[in-house]
Protein backbone atom coordinates (compact mmCIF):
# COMPACT_ATOMS: atom_id res chain seq x y z
CA UNK A 1 0.00 0.00 0.00
CA UNK A 2 1.29 3.44 -0.98
CA UNK A 3 0.87 6.50 1.59
CA UNK A 4 -0.33 9.33 0.78
CA UNK A 5 3.11 10.99 1.40
CA UNK A 6 4.71 8.80 -1.13
CA UNK A 7 3.36 10.24 -3.86
CA UNK A 8 5.43 12.80 -5.84
CA UNK A 9 3.96 16.49 -4.98
CA UNK A 10 3.96 19.36 -7.52
CA UNK A 11 3.48 23.04 -7.06
CA UNK A 12 2.94 25.77 -9.31
CA UNK A 13 3.49 29.53 -8.84
CA UNK A 14 2.52 32.47 -11.84
CA UNK A 15 2.80 35.70 -11.58
CA UNK A 16 1.90 38.17 -14.21
CA UNK A 17 1.39 41.74 -14.50
CA UNK A 18 -0.18 43.22 -17.47
CA UNK A 19 -2.25 46.10 -19.08
CA UNK A 20 -2.64 47.27 -15.13
CA UNK A 21 -4.14 43.97 -13.70
CA UNK A 22 -1.85 41.24 -11.36
CA UNK A 23 -2.35 37.80 -11.81
CA UNK A 24 -1.67 35.67 -9.37
CA UNK A 25 -1.78 31.24 -9.54
CA UNK A 26 -0.87 28.94 -6.93
CA UNK A 27 -1.84 25.32 -7.64
CA UNK A 28 -0.67 21.93 -5.94
CA UNK A 29 -1.21 18.54 -6.25
CA UNK A 30 -3.29 16.72 -3.15
CA UNK A 31 -4.44 12.88 -2.45
CA UNK A 32 -8.04 14.15 -3.21
CA UNK A 33 -9.03 14.04 1.06
CA UNK A 34 -10.35 16.93 2.45
CA UNK A 35 -9.04 18.08 5.72
CA UNK A 36 -11.52 17.56 8.62
CA UNK A 37 -8.90 20.43 10.74
CA UNK A 38 -10.27 23.38 8.12
CA UNK A 39 -13.01 25.44 9.34
CA UNK A 40 -12.51 28.18 6.14
CA UNK A 41 -12.40 31.05 8.47
CA UNK A 42 -9.75 31.88 6.54
CA UNK A 43 -10.64 31.77 3.18
CA UNK A 44 -13.55 33.94 4.64
CA UNK A 45 -11.29 36.41 5.96
CA UNK A 46 -9.09 36.40 2.83
CA UNK A 47 -12.77 37.28 1.12
CA UNK A 48 -13.35 39.61 3.75
CA UNK A 49 -10.42 41.74 2.94
CA UNK A 50 -10.34 41.49 -0.65
CA UNK A 51 -13.89 43.59 -0.77
CA UNK A 52 -12.17 45.72 1.78
CA UNK A 53 -9.34 47.09 0.11
CA UNK A 54 -10.01 45.79 -3.30
CA UNK A 55 -13.62 46.87 -3.99
CA UNK A 56 -15.13 45.51 -7.31
CA UNK A 57 -11.02 45.58 -8.34
CA UNK A 58 -10.59 41.43 -7.62
CA UNK A 59 -11.54 38.39 -8.74
CA UNK A 60 -10.62 35.40 -6.61
CA UNK A 61 -11.40 31.90 -8.16
CA UNK A 62 -10.42 28.55 -5.90
CA UNK A 63 -10.70 25.11 -7.81
CA UNK A 64 -10.04 21.15 -6.74
CA UNK A 65 -10.26 18.56 -8.36
CA UNK A 66 -9.14 14.71 -6.80
CA UNK A 67 -5.45 15.38 -7.69
CA UNK A 68 -5.20 19.27 -8.08
CA UNK A 69 -5.65 22.43 -5.91
CA UNK A 70 -5.66 25.78 -7.23
CA UNK A 71 -5.99 29.64 -6.65
CA UNK A 72 -6.29 32.50 -8.83
CA UNK A 73 -6.45 35.74 -7.65
CA UNK A 74 -6.61 38.91 -10.08
CA UNK A 75 -6.14 42.49 -9.38
CA UNK A 76 -7.49 45.20 -11.33
CA UNK A 77 -4.33 48.00 -10.14
CA UNK A 78 -4.90 50.86 -13.09
CA UNK A 79 -7.38 52.38 -10.41
CA UNK A 80 -4.56 52.10 -7.89
CA UNK A 81 -2.11 53.66 -9.46
CA UNK A 82 -3.95 56.95 -9.14
CA UNK A 83 -3.64 57.38 -5.33
CA UNK A 84 -0.74 59.31 -3.66
CA UNK A 85 1.84 56.83 -2.85
CA UNK A 86 1.44 56.85 0.86
CA UNK A 87 -2.19 55.18 0.51
CA UNK A 88 -0.76 52.92 -1.95
CA UNK A 89 1.88 51.29 -0.15
CA UNK A 90 -0.89 50.91 3.02
CA UNK A 91 -3.41 48.85 0.14
CA UNK A 92 -0.37 46.82 -0.83
CA UNK A 93 0.74 45.90 2.68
Amino acid sequence: MVKDWEQPSRIQIVLTLENGSLLFIVGNSHCGKESKAASGIGLKNVQRRLELIYPQQHQLTISSSPDWYEVRLELTLQKLMNLPENELAYLLL
